[in-house]
């Protein structure tokens, strides 16, 4: 299983009719998270710029590099959570 994880501001609520109803999220963030998921290999953690810039003082990351993500014009920063051992 691999992860994708981007932060940002969503549309976060119930959304729908009277016959169903979802509690959803939506936004331009969303859809790089699911993006960064579909990219990561098995056990490989993403990150999109904005995540990075918030932990990269307390999770051991590399850059990946730019890549282009279907639906972004322009290529997408990430990185990539490095796990080891000696963290456990």
């Amino acid at each position: 299983m691999g992860i994708g994880i981007n932060s940002g501001e969503v549309i976060a609520g119930c959304i729908g009719s009277d016959r169903r109803m979802d509690y959803t999220v939506l936004g331009d963030v969303i859809n790089v998270a699911a993006r960064l998921e579909s990219q990561a290999q098995p056990n490989q953690i993403l990150l999109g710029p904005a995540t990075y810039a918030a932990v990269k003082s307390t999770i051991n990351c590399q850059e990946i590099g730019a890549i282009h993500l279907k639906g972004k014009a322009e290529p997408v920063e990430i990185f990539e959570v490095i796990y080891s051992q000696e963290q456990h």
